[in-house]
């Protein structure tokens, strides 16, 4: 059982790692404007990135102790 819990909550990670590291591309931008470089930011995209990338690792921790627990 605990090596399915693993198994389970490592894919979660990896999906997790997936969507924070796509909402973190996906929050900024720059356009290029008669020589002026403007750029901007989604600020909470960006978090909710940092989000997932957090929710990621507490993931992949937890199905590698499921693992190893014996």
């Amino acid at each position: 059982m605990k090596r399915t819990t693993g198994i389970i909550l490592i894919v979660a990670a990896l999906v997790f790692g997936f969507f924070g590291i796509n909402k973190l591309d996906e929050s900024g931008g720059t356009v290029n404007l008669l020589g002026i470089k403007i750029s901007a930011h989604d600020e909470g995209a960006k978090q909710t990135g940092y989000i997932f990338l957090g929710l990621a690792a507490l993931c992949l921790i937890g199905g590698v102790v499921s693992m190893r627990g014996k």
